[in-house]
């Protein structure tokens, strides 16, 4: 049974590149899509036909889609684009998505947070790495200050009590992406941080504290970066244009306070693949990712002559495998190589062989193989698989998704 948070938006201003993130993507969706019937998605990248294909089939009417493809021009980026989506919102409330976090709380539990949110008007609730406010709440035993209700906990963070959350003079965030705002406030936190000076003049100013450390000023670059930012007045871009990441506000950027902060009472989302911030809460450190542990080729791809049946058993990012049965003095060749103006890495393949007997023949080298034993070459020279008896063989190669190669037998 579908049940909808008709106060909570999903937002999604994302850059989809690989098919890793694309299954992250699905297996996030997956975890929470039944949270909203208000989808905001704007989907950049090499995967952004299959990303939208997908979200269509499973939204519908609840999608909102948009084009906003101008993120690297001036006057385009990251936060004007996100202006543009928030203006659609139909809900007082915005999730920001992020396509590598997943649900691990029961969705009705979700729905229950967002909805004490609302009744005490809370202005923000970081979903993820649940210790960087819950730690900062347990350590403030003033009721006062601190409110607790069932699903979540709450505080008015101010300029003055800021620094009861956060005592050390450490740059860390009291703002981040993956959040829920009120919508009112991520227009306030975007207004203010969308007006930046070009990324150039963050290089540039590092370029010159490194000269000077260079002819012996030695000092702290990061100290010496927050310095001068401040009196730009936080105005040095320290993130490209098209990314999200200027969303994250330090505590030393007070303008952003006050600010209703809720932190819930149990874990919601965790990142599957990043835990840069606590060392093992990640997701495949956890053992709790993937959400299949056995992967398969639903639709297996095979080719079949008079000499070779070869089929393909797994495909991702990084490598493709396929078995190969040749019959006795039959021969498999080929070569190929990334048809690229500048190649950035050689591709490389590998033979493990099963049953029977192989001749690797490459350039002037010949390999003779027997059952267990493994040769890898480089593909971009020719080479001959010849099979001295009805041999089987498993073939190791780069992935060649999103890759542009050429392949030529000569």
């Amino acid at each position: 049974m579908e049940v909808y948070d008709k106060n909570l938006t999903i937002f999604a201003n994302m850059l989809i590149n690989s098919q890793i993130r694309f299954q992250h993507l699905k297996d996030s969706f997956y975890s929470f899509k039944d949270i909203s019937d208000n989808w905001l998605i704007n989907i950049r990248g090499d995967l952004r036909n299959d990303v939208i294909a997908f979200l269509q089939g499973e939204l519908g009417d609840k999608m909102v889609l948009f084009e906003l493809l101008d993120d690297k021009r001036a006057g385009g980026g990251w936060f004007k684009n996100s202006l543009e989506m928030i203006t659609k919102a139909k809900c007082d409330y915005i999730f920001i998505w992020n396509e590598d976090h997943l649900n691990i709380a029961p969705q009705d539990t979700l729905n229950k947070v967002v909805e004490e949110m609302i009744n005490n008007d809370a202005d923000y609730l970081l979903y993820t790495y649940l210790p960087h406010w819950r730690e900062r709440f347990n350590a403030i035993s003033k009721s006062d200050i601190i409110q607790s209700h069932k699903y979540i906990d709450l505080a008015n963070v101010t300029k003055k009590n800021l620094d009861l959350f956060f005592p050390t003079k450490e740059r860390l965030c009291i703002v981040s992406a993956a959040a829920i705002f009120k919508k009112d406030f991520l227009y306030k936190v975007i207004k203010a941080e969308r007006i930046k000076l070009p990324i150039f003049f963050t290089h540039l100013l590092y370029s010159l504290m490194t000269m000077l450390n260079r002819i012996g000023l030695v000092f702290n670059k990061k100290k010496g970066y927050d310095a001068i930012n401040k009196l730009f007045f936080y105005k040095l871009r320290r993130f490209p244009l098209e990314t999200p990441f200027e969303l994250e506000i330090s505590q030393d950027r007070k303008y952003i306070l006050p600010m209703k902060v809720a932190v819930p009472k149990i874990e919601l989302f965790a990142c599957i693949d990043d835990d840069i911030n606590y060392s093992g809460s990640q997701l495949i450190k956890r053992g709790l990712y993937p959400l299949q542990a056995i992967s398969e080729v639903l639709q297996s791809e095979r080719e079949t002559s008079s000499s070779v049946f070869k089929e393909l058993l797994e495909i991702n990012d990084h490598y493709a495998l396929y078995r190969l049965d040749l019959a006795k003095n039959k021969v498999y060749t080929q070569r190929y190589y990334q048809d690229e103006i500048r190649t950035q890495a050689l591709l490389k393949e590998s033979i493990i062989l099963i049953k029977g007997s192989l001749v690797l023949s490459i350039g002037d080298s010949q390999k003779h193989l027997l059952p267990g034993q493994t040769v890898s070459y480089y593909p971009n020279i020719k080479y001959t698989i010849k099979a001295n008896e009805d041999s089987v063989f498993i073939v190791i190669s780069a992935s060649l998704h999103n890759k542009k190669i050429k392949y030529a037998i000569n």
